[in-house]
């Protein structure tokens, strides 16, 4: 059965065996986070070794918000943080917030 939880990743141990999930989703996330790696670990470990990790963040040309978004991500930087959580990059898309929906759903059929 499904569960929602509410914790600061930052800083919180997420109360979840590893490799429990096959699928994590994180929208709008990374760009609000000061620690990316800690993050990024903490997703790679609730992982299944087949699961996937889906995500949405700002890229580096959008405009950092002040006291709003901590950070704008490169595709290599992306890419590297991935690498660095043990995680595979599959695809890395640009789209607009109208097709995130049909990349999400294209992704998981």
């Amino acid at each position: 059965s499904g569960r929602l939880m509410d914790c600061n990743l930052e800083v919180e141990e997420i109360p979840i065996p590893s490799g429990k999930y096959d699928l994590v989703i994180a929208t709008g996330v990374m760009e609000h986070l000061v620690n990316w790696r800690l993050f990024m670990g903490k997703v790679s470990r609730v992982l299944n070794p087949w699961g996937i990790f889906f995500m949405t963040t700002c890229d580096s040309k959008g405009i950092a918000i002040e006291n709003y978004h901590s950070k704008h991500f490169t595709s290599e930087e992306l890419i590297d943080l991935a690498k660095e959580a043990s995680l595979e990059v599959i695809r890395i898309k640009k789209t607009s917030i109208t097709n995130l929906l049909g990349t999400f759903r294209r992704l998981i059929a």
